[in-house]
This record gives C-alpha cells, sequence and structure tokens, in this order.
C-alpha cells in the first residue's frame, strides 16, 4: 500500500514551502499530493500544481470538517491508482491533524505514512 503523509500546521507557517521544498528535490520519488486550500481561490493548489505527478485539490472547506471519510478515500484511491511512491495531503490550517490521521488510518487503499506538523518559530 501506499504511505501517506499529513503536512498540517497553522496558517502561514510553512506548509506550502516544505511542500514545495519536497517536490523539487524528491530526487525521482513520484509524489501525489491533495492540497486542501480553505478560501475560494486555490492559492497552494496553484503553487504546486506544476511540481507535482498527480494532484487532487480541495477548496470547501477543512478537509477533516468538510469532507466524509469516503470522499478522501476516492481522492487518495484515486491519486494510489497512478503508480506513486508516497502521497502528502496538504491540509488547511484550519484542519485539526488528530482527525485527519483518523481518516488516512482508516482509508482502504494506503497505508499511513505518518504527521509532520509545521511551525512558525518567529
Amino acid at each position: 500500500m501506499i504511505p501517506v503523509v499529513v503536512l498540517a500546521g497553522f496558517l502561514g507557517s510553512g506548509k506550502t514551502t516544505l511542500l514545495n521544498h519536497l517536490l523539487r528535490t524528491s530526487g525521482g520519488t513520484r509524489i501525489g499530493v491533495v492540497v486542501n486550500d480553505f478560501g475560494r481561490i486555490n492559492i497552494d493548489a496553484f503553487a504546486v500544481s506544476a511540481q507535482v505527478d498527480s494532484m487532487v485539490s480541495l477548496s470547501n472547506g477543512c478537509l477533516c470538517c468538510a469532507v466524509d471519510g469516503t470522499e478522501l478515500d476516492g481522492m487518495l484511491a484515486k491519486l494510489a491508482a497512478a503508480d506513486l511512491d508516497v502521497i502528502v495531503i496538504e491540509a488547511s490550517g484550519l484542519a485539526e491533524p488528530s482527525a485527519l490521521v483518523r481518516m488516512v488510518l482508516q482509508a482502504p487503499v494506503v497505508s499511513y505514512g505518518g504527521l509532520i506538523y509545521v511551525v512558525d518559530a518567529v
């Protein structure tokens, strides 16, 4: 099963910057991304779309609150079918990381690969 890594942190903490760095320096690792923008304009999705092997964007709210588990399962299944090495979920800054982790743990087509929580140290 393909591992799913949850990338979380507060608004402006550097999640998209870290994700872009991972994508630029992937060394041939095929990375799929679920980008969870909270606003009406998918700014984070635009920032990563040119660098990613396969992407799903969700802009209708916080992934852990606005999406039921079956919808996330469908997104992850779509990405898992794309012959990727890893999937990264970039959560909204409003997301609850523990809820996202529980959703990934319950997804039937992937395995939990870990949680990266970004903190702005300034």
